[in-house]
């Protein structure tokens, strides 16, 4: 367990290189530490972490409880001022969020099975496969984005479906 940890940790630390150079490599350390202090002091019922990229800024993310009770999150960056908030209750997650890329967007989850909706590139559907006994491992995620082509005609009209070609 303790050499896939480090693997873990080690593959972190180097994609906080690659987004964020030295100042996502430290952050990224910095977070692993505290985030391994907060989850031993809270048995495993909370954790925080922060990060930095240079699309983003700095970023940090804190969330409560676990798959089989109560749970809750909030995740903010900087740069691009982006959020996300989610709740929910054993295996099911309601969430919301704001992003530049995705507009105001939203989020069901229940087990395995999640649908999706952002402003920007519609209604999303997925589903994630346990790696492992019961995800020991993590899960493959395999998801699609259904998207519809909407025009505007003129600033005064409404909005109008064009429909897709045959």
């Amino acid at each position: 367990m303790g050499v896939y940890m480090g693997l873990q940790a080690a593959i972190t630390l180097n994609r906080a290189y690659d987004e964020g150079g030295m100042k996502g490599l430290a952050t990224s350390a910095g977070s692993l530490g505290i985030s391994a202090y907060v989850q031993t002091v809270s048995s495993g019922l909370a954790d925080v972490n922060f990060s930095y990229t240079r699309d983003g800024g700095f970023g940090g993310g804190l969330s409560f409880g676990n798959n089989t009770t109560f749970h809750a999150g909030v995740g903010y960056t900087t740069k691009s001022k982006d959020w996300n908030a989610n709740a929910g209750y054993g295996k099911t997650t309601v969430g919301v969020s704001k992003t530049k890329q995705g507009g105001w967007g939203g989020s069901f989850q229940a087990g395995a099975y999640e649908v999706s909706y952002s402003e920007k590139n519609g209604f999303g559907a997925a589903i994630s496969v346990p790696m492992g006994n019961e995800g020991k491992y993590g899960s493959a995620r395999f998801g699609m984005q259904f998207v519809s082509s909407v025009t505007q005609n003129d600033p005064g009209s409404a909005i109008k479906m064009t429909p897709l070609p045959r």
